[in-house]
């Protein structure tokens, strides 16, 4: 299980299953302020992003269902 804190409200999100294949990422919803949040699924780290934050570092190709980090300029 995955506990995180919301990164625009500081509460918890809630707990998550973690799948069998980490790191996954997921855009889930804050039980607390309902904003989206991009959270990536780890056993080892965890993390939550501000959407906007995320979509700076890294790129979602939803139609081929992948997220790449961008390269450093």
């Amino acid at each position: 299980m995955n506990f995180g804190a919301c990164p625009y409200c500081d509460q918890l999100m809630g707990m998550f299953c973690v799948p069998n294949r980490t790191p996954a990422y997921a855009k889930v919803q804050c039980s607390q302020c309902g904003k989206d949040v991009w959270y990536r699924f780890s056993r080892v780290d965890p993390q939550a992003w501000r959407v906007e934050d995320f979509e700076q570092q890294y790129t979602v190709d939803e139609a081929m269902h992948t997220i790449t980090r961008k390269e450093a300029v």
